[in-house]
C-alpha cells in the first residue's frame, strides 16, 4: 500500500457533531464545537477549545458554566436543520450590518 500524506492534520477518526451550550442575558445559545477531548475518566472531565472572540464566552463568563451535548442519531437532522437556519440569519444579519 502506497503512503498517503495527511499533511499537518492531527486528527485521525471522525468526530461526533457537539454542541456547546450556554446561556446569555437569560437567552439559550448554541455553538458547534470544533475541537473537545475527554481529558480524564474519573470523574469525568472534557477539555474544549472556544476562541475568546466567540459570543458563546459571554455566557461561560456570565454564569461559570456551560454545557457540552452530543446530539443522538435520531436528533442529527433537527440539529443540521437548526444550525443552517442560525448560520442563514447571521449571514443576512452580516450583510446588512456591514452593508454588503
Amino acid at each position: 500500500m502506497e503512503k498517503i500524506n495527511i499533511g499537518p492534520n492531527v486528527f485521525t477518526q471522525a468526530m461526533p457533531v457537539t454542541l456547546l451550550g450556554t446561556k446569555i442575558d437569560d437567552k439559550v445559545n448554541f455553538m458547534t464545537l470544533a475541537w473537545v477531548t475527554r481529558v480524564n475518566a474519573n470523574p469525568p472531565l472534557f477539555a474544549v477549545a472556544v476562541n475568546k472572540i466567540h459570543h458563546s464566552n459571554k455566557g461561560i463568563r456570565e454564569n461559570k458554566s456551560f454545557s457540552i451535548n452530543f446530539p443522538s442519531v435520531d436528533m442529527i437532522v433537527e440539529t443540521v436543520v437548526w444550525f443552517q437556519v442560525e448560520i442563514l440569519i447571521n449571514q443576512t444579519f452580516l450583510r446588512f450590518s456591514t452593508g454588503n
